[in-house]
């Protein structure tokens, strides 16, 4: 990764893609090793499997007072990743969960608490510093920081 591409702070032309969508997963788990999933009323009731985690207040839930935690105390990792890290609920899982898109802040975030390289598009390509800092927008990241964390793992 160049350093200058993302320390340009938006004053030069970078090219950049809409979307992730030239972005595939590399099925490494970062995402739900490192990242601690809130689910919601309207999650558990695609997903009746997320009531079972610890001890949640159905009535709570449903009024929206309270949310279900996905995270394994003694892994860390969300309590539905298999051994070969894949989702154990990946066609009903939480929109949390179907908003982290490969390559987006959250990934990129998630790899770096596991000390994994920045994920690349197709083409070997990184994100661009635009593309970050709109996902981190979405998420309500600070951009810097993520960028931060990113250089200093290029120090190491």
């Amino acid at each position: 990764m160049e350093l200058s591409e993302y320390e340009t702070g938006g004053n030069e032309m970078i090219e950049s893609v809409p979307l992730f969508d030239c972005f595939d997963c590399d099925k490494c788990g970062a995402c739900c090793e490192t990242l601690i999933v809130e689910a919601y009323d309207y999650d558990a009731r695609r997903e009746p499997k997320l009531y079972g985690i610890g001890n949640v207040d159905r009535q709570k839930l449903r009024d929206g007072e309270s949310c279900v935690k996905l995270f394994d105390a003694a892994t860390g990792a969300c309590p539905f990743l298999d051994r070969d890290k894949s989702c154990g609920i990946y066609n009903t899982r939480p929109v949390a969960c179907v908003m982290v898109e490969p390559g987006d802040a959250k990934c990129q975030q998630a790899r770096l608490m596991k000390e994994l390289p920045m994920l690349k598009d197709r083409d070997g390509n990184e994100p661009t510093r635009e593309m970050l800092e709109a996902s981190c927008k979405d998420y309500g990241l600070d951009i810097c920081e993520l960028l931060d964390g990113l250089r200093d793992a290029l120090i190491q």
